[in-house]
């Protein structure tokens, strides 16, 4: 997140992304589906900052650790990336 503009850094983005069935993103899947407090090109940082994120994220762990018997819950998943902290997952 250090790398990003002070405006990168006040903006919030939300990624919509559609997880496979082992928990891995889709990494075609992944948008940005809406964001506020900056520009468009702040939220383009921003969007790219959690992007990177989401993936490092699952790699580490050979994907996220989710219930298979919920996949249908899971499966299109969009996190709110907020610039207090505390991504919320919706």
């Amino acid at each position: 997140i250090g790398s990003l503009s002070r405006e990168a850094q006040r903006t919030s983005v939300s990624i919509q992304f559609s997880m496979s069935p082992d928990g891995m993103p889709e990494q075609d899947s992944l948008r940005m589906i809406g964001y506020d407090g900056g520009s468009e090109a702040a939220a383009g940082q921003a969007f790219e900052a959690a992007r990177r994120a989401i993936l490092r994220c699952a790699l580490q762990g050979d994907g996220y650790n989710l219930p298979a018997e919920k996949y249908g819950r899971w499966r299109d998943t969009i996190i709110d990336f907020r610039p207090q902290g505390g991504p919320s997952i919706r």
